[in-house]
C-alpha cells in the first residue's frame, strides 16, 4: 500500500480540488466580463466538475515556485533537499493526502500561516493554469519583498497577461466562508483596488484555498475578482522572457555550471533589451566571450555527467538528490526540452506544451567521479552502481521529477 506520508506517496497520488465562485457577484464578473470565451468555458467546467491534478503537479509547483519566491534561500541542491525534508515532515505530522485530496490530519492540527499560504499559492496557480491552459514555466513570481505585502503572480497566454493573487487558510469546515476566508477576500479586493492602474494586466484573478481536517471533503478553492483594463505589454516578449527565466532556473539546479545555463542567461539579457526580436530569433547561443555553444551532438552536452534515461517515453536526464538514507529525489529534463532551448526558435519556445504522464521505472544509478567528489554517496552504499526503484513524473513543461528508493 502506498505511503501517503512521504514525498514518494505524494508523487504517486491523485488530488481532487473543489472549485467555486466566491459568490454570485464574482461569478458574473468572471463569466460575463471581458474574459476569453475558452477560459470562461473551462472555468465553468472546473466549477461544475472540480479539478483533478496529480500529486506530482502539486509538488512541482510547490518546489519550483517556492524557489522563485525566495531565490536567495534556495540556490543550491542542498537547499532543495532541505525543502523536501521540510515538506516530508509536514506530510508526516500535519497534512494528509489520503482519500484523494489534501487535508489536515485532525482537528488539533495547526497549519502554519506560511504553509497555508504556500499550499494556497500552489492550488491557486494550478486552478488558474487549468483555466488558461498554462504550464509551469508561464508564471512570473513577484517576490513579496519587492511589493511590500503584495504577493502576485503574472502569467502569459499567447494573447493576454494575467495577474493572480493567491491566499490560503485553515478552516474548520471549508464548505463555509469563515471570518478568516471573508477577511482574505477583503484583502484581495482592497489590494487590487490599490494597484488597479492602466496596463497592469489584461485579466485579474484572485483565489482563496481553504483546508480543513475532514477526509471526506476535498480541498476548496474560491474564485473571485473583477475584470481589469487592457495591457499594452508586448505579450510575446513577456511570455518568452518568463519561459526563459523559469527554464533556466530549473535547469540550473540540475547543472549549475553548464555552459548552456551561461548561454541562456546571456540570451535572456539580450532579449530584454532587444527592439527587434527577429534579429536574434534562431541565432546560435554564445557565451560571454562570443564563443558559440555547440550542441550538434547525439546527446546534448548539458547531460554530461548526468544520469540519462533511455526509456522510450522518458528520454532525458538529470540528477539524484539523497533526501534520506536509501531515498532519492530525481530532478531532470526531457531531451526535447533541451533541444528546444538550444535551437532558439522563439515561436517554438513560446508554444510548446508536452504531454504529462507518470511512469514506474527501475534505474541503475552509476556514480561517476564527479559525484564521488561532490558527495559521499558511493562510500555510503559501498558501490559505484545503485539499483533504484521509483516513479518519474514528466511535466507539460518538460521537467521530470521522481522519487526512488534503493533496492
Amino acid at each position: 500500500m502506498r505511503n501517503n506520508t512521504t514525498i514518494g506517496g505524494l508523487l504517486e497520488s491523485t488530488l481532487k480540488i473543489d472549485v467555486s465562485y466566491y459568490d454570485e457577484k464574482h461569478r458574473k464578473l468572471l463569466t460575463e466580463g471581458e474574459y476569453p470565451k475558452a477560459a470562461v468555458d473551462r472555468m465553468n467546467h472546473i466549477v461544475n466538475h472540480g479539478l483533478t491534478i496529480s500529486g506530482a503537479e502539486f509538488l512541482l509547483y510547490y518546489f519550483f515556485h517556492y524557489r522563485k519566491i525566495s531565490p536567495d534561500d534556495y540556490k543550491s541542491r542542498s537547499d532543495i533537499i532541505e525543502l523536501s525534508k521540510e515538506l516530508s515532515g509536514v506530510l508526516r505530522n500535519v497534512l494528509s493526502t489520503t482519500n484523494g485530496s489534501i487535508h489536515t490530519k485532525n482537528t488539533n492540527t495547526n497549519l502554519s500561516t506560511e504553509m497555508a499560504e504556500h499550499i494556497g499559492e500552489s492550488i491557486g496557480m494550478l486552478v488558474t493554469a487549468s483555466i488558461y491552459n498554462l504550464i509551469e514555466v508561464d508564471w512570473e513570481i513577484i517576490p513579496v519583498k519587492k511589493t511590500k505585502d503584495f504577493d502576485f503572480k503574472y502569467a502569459y497566454t499567447n494573447h493576454a497577461s494575467i495577474l493572480l493573487e493567491t491566499k490560503g487558510s485553515q478552516t474548520q469546515d471549508n464548505l463555509k466562508k469563515s471570518p478568516s476566508i471573508s477577511q482574505l477576500k477583503k484583502d484581495i479586493i482592497e489590494k487590487k483596488d490599490v494597484i488597479r492602474q492602466p496596463n497592469a494586466a489584461d485579466h485579474f484573478h484572485g483565489t482563496i484555498t481553504a483546508i480543513d481536517c475532514n477526509p471526506q471533503r476535498n480541498i476548496k478553492c474560491w474564485l473571485l475578482d473583477p475584470p481589469s483594463k487592457k495591457s499594452d505589454k508586448d505579450i510575446f516578449k513577456a511570455k518568452l522572457l518568463t519561459r526563459f527565466s523559469n527554464i533556466t532556473s530549473f535547469l540550473s539546479i540540475i547543472s549549475p555550471k553548464s555552459r548552456l545555463i551561461e548561454a541562456l542567461s546571456l540570451r535572456e539579457s539580450i532579449i530584454k533589451t532587444s527592439e527587434n526580436m527577429q534579429k536574434i530569433n534562431r541565432r546560435d547561443l554564445t557565451d560571454k566571450n562570443g564563443n558559440i555553444y555547440n550542441h550538434n551532438t547525439t546527446k546534448s552536452p548539458f547531460f554530461h555527467h548526468k544520469t540519462y534515461i533511455t526509456d522510450k517515453e522518458l528520454d532525458g536526464g538529470g540528477i539524484f538528490l539523497e533526501e534520506s538514507r536509501g531515498h532519492f529525489i530525481f530532478l531532470g529534463a526531457k531531451k526535447t526540452l533541451i533541444r528546444l532551448v538550444e535551437d532558439q526558435d522563439f515561436e517554438e519556445i513560446n508554444n510548446y506544451k508536452f504531454d504529462q504522464f507518470k511512469k514506474n521505472i527501475e534505474i541503475t544509478w552509476h556514480i561517476d567521479q564527479s559525484i564521488k567528489r561532490e558527495r559521499n554517496i558511493a562510500r555510503k552504499y559501498r558501490s559505484d552502481n545503485i539499483k533504484l526503484i521509483g516513479q518519474i513524473y514528466s511535466s507539460a513543461s518538460g521537467f521530470m521529477v521522481g522519487y526512488f528508493r534503493a533496492d
